[in-house]
């Protein structure tokens, strides 16, 4: 008998969580269940879930007020506090849309990828969680939850305080519909099983101990074709947002360089594209073949583990440009191992410049990429996939009747 599962997407644009979604929807599909996903309707992966052909409720609710000026997460509890944990009646409204989102879902089992209102709501309606995600939807649950700024010296003592203040909201919310509280916010991850879609390189957090990793989903590598500008000069593949505030220092910094560089710049048009070409340098709004520049590039200029992953399984070094607290928390993982080095958001053309130009003489590096690639070689996602699709098959919610 088939049954009914849901994927619930709640924080951010939930692109990472599409890009496993997909092919987990498609397996789950293929072994007889109905699949559905509730997702915000004004995220950035509605549109890739639409192209797989999904069933999409598009009345997830998500927190959308913008977090305090100066706000910088340190744990998780920040991040539930600016995402309307703060209050009881802010989390309730979230808790009943989510009861409404699974009211009509009806599932035998939810997957949570960064979604804990939803696994706070399945809680409450007795439904089974699977939680999905990288090591940053998925924190060690330790009491209290660990600092996501190892960089930082920030006082013991804040992270008990964190969680003193949302973890009192969250159980007044958990009393008043009659189920058990949490005894830790580390509680929250205590779900029917927890899939962790990393390696332990790159996993958010270090020293995580014991810890079963399934390996990345990373997207599609397919995509728009392109020319890599003439030149013999070590060639550079860059993949950020437009938007972000580097990005013009970087472009500036490659072209003074004089490096054939081929850019996927997200969030801007193709007009806006065809304004910041240059000699050397080719921008393009669309999503690129991935394969094919990485098989060609010398590095890899991006901003998050969807790019840092492929490169590095590529043995290509990378130049992170972290904007949330998530990409810092990689590029803090990446220096720390020597696989790569940042730029900074305030960076100019002279600063990024120089980054580049450290990448590219670090033989060091180099060596110690090519040694990730060898250790990961014949990795794909679809080792993931298959074997958590397998792995989730065999839950109990989804045993035959």
């Amino acid at each position: 008998m088939a049954k009914r599962i849901l994927f619930a997407c709640e924080l951010g644009n939930a692109v990472r969580q599409a890009e496993q979604i997909v092919p987990l929807a498609a397996g789950l599909i293929a072994a007889g269940h109905q699949v559905c996903v509730a997702v915000p309707p004004d995220v950035a992966a509605v549109p890739i879930l639409r192209a797989a052909g999904l069933t999409l409720l598009l009345d997830a609710p998500a927190w959308r007020a913008e977090p305090p000026p100066g706000f910088l997460a340190s744990t998780y509890a920040d991040v539930l506090l600016v995402t309307g944990y703060a209050t009881q009646d802010s989390l309730w409204g979230l808790l009943r849309g989510w009861a409404d989102v699974l009211s009509t879902a009806a599932p035998d089992l939810v997957f949570a990828g960064l979604a804990p209102t939803a696994m706070l709501a399945s809680r409450i309606a007795g439904l089974p969680v699977a939680a999905i995600g990288d090591g940053y939807a998925l924190p060690p649950p330790t009491e209290p939850l660990p600092s996501m700024r190892p960089w930082a010296a920030v006082p013991e003592d804040y992270f008990l305080s964190a969680e003193g203040r949302v973890l009192p909201v969250i159980n007044a919310c958990l009393r008043a519909e009659g189920a058990e509280p949490l005894l830790s916010l580390a509680d929250l991850f205590t779900t029917e099983v927890n899939y962790l879609c990393t390696f332990p390189e790159l996993d958010h957090y270090e020293d995580r101990g014991d810890a079963d990793y399934c390996g990345p989903i990373f997207g599609p590598s397919t995509g728009a074709p392109f020319d890599w500008p003439p030149g013999t000069a070590e060639r550079v593949f860059v993949a950020v947002d437009g938007r972000h505030r580097p990005f013009r220092s970087l472009l500036n910094a490659l072209v003074a360089l004089g490096l054939p560089t081929v850019v996927q710049a997200a969030g801007i048009s193709v007009e806006q594209a065809a304004t910041l070409e240059r000699p050397g340098l080719r921008v393009y709004a669309a999503p690129l073949d991935r394969a094919a520049a990485l098989a060609d590039c010398d590095i890899v200029a991006c901003q998050d583990i969807g790019m840092v992953g492929p490169a590095l399984l590529a043995s290509r070094p990378v130049l992170l440009l972290p904007d949330p607290i998530e990409q810092m928390m990689v590029l803090h993982r990446l220096v720390r191992q020597g696989l790569g080095h940042g730029i900074p958001p305030d960076a100019n053309a002279d600063a990024a410049g120089a980054a580049v130009r450290r990448l590219l003489d670090d033989t060091g590096t180099r060596r110690r990429v090519a040694n990730f690639a060898r250790s990961y070689h014949g990795y794909s996602s679809a080792l993931a996939t298959d074997a958590i699709i397998e792995d989730c098959l065999d839950l109990p919610a989804l045993a035959p009747e």
